[in-house]
């Protein structure tokens, strides 16, 4: 998009364009930066904003709670037609909340400008220094005060730390979940010493630094 201004049409234009609900979240917030800058989206985002007061309005409700926001996020991600079709029948607005009829969470596809860094090695490279202090605390650690299962699996986690540290991405995605399952934490045993660090690079490199989509 030429202008980081959002006219209503581009704006509906755009909700279309996600696909909402039968969409993967990760995929569509991949492609929504892939198309447009984080101005742009930012502006979106604006508009988003005043859509979903717009049905809290028309609804009379000022509940506030996480199914209320995803009740109406779903609404606006299903386009302008159901949108409109709901604030002139605002009942109808209340009925999907009370039986529960939507999907967690059209808001989830839209991404922040801090996402748009995640597609480059930059974002990355600034955590590193967290790791390498991770590192140290295990170089650091007296074998005596650790739990032997875990101490077996500090050789592991130092050779993932000098693999992020090399910036070799695809390499230690391979190697965490070689030694971590295939889930995103359930198997990580080092939440006690630096919680979710490791875990989350990892998922934040699948998401964005290493899907195909990734411009970076």
């Amino acid at each position: 998009m030429s202008t980081h201004e959002v006219s209503e049409d581009q704006f509906w234009k755009m909700v279309d364009g996600v696909g909402w609900p039968d969409v993967d979240i990760d995929s569509a917030k991949i492609k929504l930066m892939q198309l447009y800058d984080a101005r742009t989206m930012a502006r979106f985002r604006e508009i988003f904003q005043r859509k979903n007061a717009e049905l809290s309005d028309a609804a009379a409700v000022d509940w506030c709670c996480d199914s209320w926001d995803d009740t109406r996020a779903h609404i606006v991600g299903l386009g302008q037609v159901e949108y409109e079709r709901n604030l002139l029948n605002p009942s109808l607005i209340r009925d999907r909340y009370h039986n529960c009829e939507f999907r967690e969470s059209f808001a989830y596809c839209l991404p922040f400008s801090e996402d748009y860094d995640l597609l480059s090695d930059s974002a990355y490279v600034k955590r590193l220094k967290d790791v390498h202090e991770f590192m140290s605390e295990l170089d650091a650690a007296d074998p005596d005060d650790i739990p032997p299962r875990l101490y077996r699996r500090f050789d592991e986690v130092r050779e993932l730390g000098r693999t992020l540290l090399a910036s070799n991405w695809s390499e230690a995605v391979r190697m965490y979940h070689a030694a971590y399952g295939h889930g995103y934490a359930d198997d990580w045993p080092f939440k006690n010493w630096c919680g979710y660090l490791i875990p989350n690079i990892i998922r934040d490199l699948e998401r964005y630094r290493l899907t195909p989509q990734s411009n970076g």
